[in-house]
């Protein structure tokens, strides 16, 4: 499994609806979590995004945005976790580092790469 989105250096509003994509092969794990992470600095952020996403439905799914216990800021991370972790420390994969906002627009720059990247 690989994290394909968010990609290195895209911004997300959690506050939004917003998408985590992957690419898989047949011996990935059927079903896993997905975790928001911040752990280059302290206190450790971890915060669980799905509880449970089944692997090969599709390759992306939608986030339901919402206020999130987060700082927000560069250097976060989604990583795909085994259903049932509480405190995750071993991912399937993580995504590259990305800028992750609580109730704040993205600059216009980074929204408008992030769109045609969608395309």
């Amino acid at each position: 499994m690989r994290i394909t989105t968010p990609k290195a250096g895209d911004c997300v509003d959690v506050t939004h609806d917003w998408k985590v994509c992957w690419e898989h092969v047949d011996t990935d794990p059927r079903t896993f979590s997905l975790w928001l992470t911040h752990l280059t600095s302290e206190p450790a952020e971890e915060v669980e995004l799905l509880a449970t996403v089944n692997t090969f439905d599709s390759n992306c799914v939608t986030v339901p945005g919402r206020q999130l216990p987060i700082r927000g800021g560069d250097r976060y991370r989604v990583w795909a976790t085994a259903v049932g972790e509480t405190n995750p420390c071993c991912p399937y994969s993580e995504s590259a580092d990305f800028r992750a906002l609580v109730g704040t627009a993205c600059p216009p720059e980074v929204a408008e790469e992030m769109d045609q990247s969608q395309l």
